[in-house]
């Protein structure tokens, strides 16, 4: 059992100089949460939207993201690699992740979906570095990320999580803690960049009121609805200039125009970014080119919408246990 790297926790507050790695805003002295943790179901075996890759062999990508490389500790090019990863956290005699391989190419948008306690969130607090693998490795760009320093490791990521921080600062500061290395360039600048986060994150209605306290630690604080603070933290993300994005249940605390809003937007949101998305909501999923089906730890499916809709697996059943919701929405 390797131990976990402390120092890029979920609950961290960036510290002057550094870059912010995630959207978690409560105590320095709080840890992060053990979520995902239920135990895998027995007797799965890992299945691919293809056939299962052989030994030392990385799963192939619907999009064969990186087509033709081998699982080696030197993975060469572009883009996230994982390699035979299993995880097991402190106390727990089941993994949480069992032998996950794929590849995902830059600019990939991915959602990972599946039932709680499926490995959704422990696989991405791997890729972040919040934990090593007890087997397998992770790479980056073709670093593994076990080797990689921790603020090497931070500017790759902008990351949101569903606790996203509500930070009792005004709305500017509240969007540049995404990246504090910025608030060294010039105010023209930096506000220039804050207005078009803020359009990104679909939070313009907040562009006129930049220098407004939020919270109740001003007497001219203002409060904002959850809807709000969420678009502000898909701000801070949109405001760090990082090469992958992850978003976890970015639309838990939108209202249904908002949500539809997000969708309508999500390819201009991104842009030329890597996004991994969790959801619930399979709608969204819609919306990427790839999505990753997990199942007591193990990656089972992987496809893009059309393709694991005609394989009538694990993703078709729940996509249609949720349809009558997005029909009831269209009409």
């Amino acid at each position: 059992m390797k131990i976990p790297r402390s120092y890029l926790t979920e609950k961290e507050e960036p510290l002057a100089g550094k870059t912010a790695l995630t959207d978690q805003e409560e105590s320095p002295a709080g840890k992060m949460a053990l979520t995902d943790q239920e135990e895998p179901l027995a007797g799965k075996t890992a299945l691919t939207d293809q056939e299962a890759p052989p030994a030392g062999k990385t799963a192939l990508t619907e999009k064969e993201a990186l087509a033709g490389k081998k699982g080696t500790r030197e993975a060469a090019g572009k883009g996230i690699r994982f390699e035979h990863v299993t995880f097991t956290y402190p106390g727990r005699k089941e993994p949480a992740l069992r032998d996950v391989s794929f590849a995902m190419a830059p600019g990939t948008r991915t959602a990972l979906v599946g039932h709680n306690g499926s490995g959704k969130s422990t696989l991405v607090k791997l890729l972040c570095g919040l934990y090593q693998p007890d087997s397998g490795h992770i790479f980056i760009d073709g670093q593994d990320v076990a080797q990689m320093s921790p603020d090497a490791l931070r500017r790759h990521f902008s990351v949101v999580f569903q606790d996203y921080g509500k930070y009792s600062f005004t709305v500017r500061e509240n969007v540049e803690l995404g990246d504090v290395e910025k608030m060294r360039a010039p105010v023209r600048e930096r506000e220039k960049a804050v207005r078009a986060a803020l359009r990104q994150g679909l939070a313009e209605d907040l562009a006129g009121m930049l220098e407004k306290p939020l919270g109740n630690l001003s007497s001219e604080g203002t409060g904002l609805s959850g809807g709000q603070w969420q678009r502000l933290a898909l701000s801070r993300a949109c405001y760090r200039d990082s090469a992958i994005c992850v978003l976890d249940e970015p639309t838990a605390s939108l209202d249904p125009v908002a949500e539809n809003e997000l969708y309508a937007n999500f390819t201009e949101m991104m842009r030329e970014r890597a996004c991994i998305l969790i959801s619930h909501r399979l709608a969204v999923a819609r919306y990427t080119d790839r999505i990753l089906v997990l199942e007591g730890g193990r990656l089972v499916e992987d496809g893009t919408h059309g393709s694991l809709m005609e394989r009538e697996g694990v993703y078709a059943s729940m996509y249609r246990a949720q349809s009558h919701w997005y029909a009831s929405e269209e009409t």
